[in-house]
């Protein structure tokens, strides 16, 4: 079972903003490794991918864009990255992926490509405007 403090990480990792009730409510303006890290991994429990609407592009679909994780199977995990073009989202434009062995590496790398600006490599800052 997940606090709301929990349920607000989620809501800021999938939809990149809270709105002003629950930065209120957040009250924090960062979020630290660690809490990260608990969100996504019961997020990984239940869902192959994370963010769960992400997942790897297939000809013909909208291509998911941005970064996202893939639970391979023991501890590994895939990060991927996708670009769809501009005038035709139905098509990926760019993309790559890199395994790892462990969870940490493979969160910290997907926060990076995900959270560039706001990410700092142990915790995600709050500003007014995300990705």
């Amino acid at each position: 079972m997940s606090t709301r403090r929990e349920d607000l990480v989620l809501k800021l990792l999938t939809q990149y903003y809270l709105d002003a009730p629950d930065q209120a409510e957040f009250g924090s303006a960062t979020v630290l490794l660690s809490e990260l890290a608990t969100v996504v991994k019961e997020a990984l429990e239940t869902n192959v991918y994370f963010p769960p609407q992400a997942k790897p592009w297939e000809p013909g679909e909208a291509s998911y864009e941005g970064a996202f994780l893939e639970k391979l199977g023991g501890n590994r995990f895939r990060v991927h990255c996708q670009l769809s073009y501009a005038n035709n989202p139905g098509a990926c434009a760019e993309r790559k992926s890199q395994d790892y062995d462990d969870f940490e590496p493979a969160l910290r790398a997907y926060l990076q490509a995900e959270w560039p600006e706001a990410f700092d490599g142990e915790r995600i800052t709050l500003k007014s405007s995300y990705k």
